[in-house]
């Protein structure tokens, strides 16, 4: 189970060993990034994006119908 940004990164890693993407939902990014009052500091997209470069990957963040936040990580792309 997911608890903070460390174990997302090692399930992340784990997951693009065998496939392509990696679709992580808004309850798990909770976990990692959860920000009741934001009052200037970075949003919970910043972070995951700084995450996301920090590890090697790109991330495309959408909001499907009834499923709020979806990150789906892949390796990025040289450029």
């Amino acid at each position: 189970m997911i608890q903070n940004a460390e174990h997302l990164a090692l399930f992340i890693e784990d997951a693009l060993k065998s496939r392509r993407t990696c679709r992580i939902y808004q309850d798990a990014l909770d976990l990692c990034w959860f920000f009741p009052s934001l009052d200037g500091r970075k949003t919970q997209s910043e972070h995951i994006h700084a995450f996301a470069r920090t590890h090697g990957w790109s991330v495309q963040l959408h909001t499907p119908g009834g499923y709020g936040l979806v990150a789906d990580f892949e390796p990025a792309t040289p450029s």
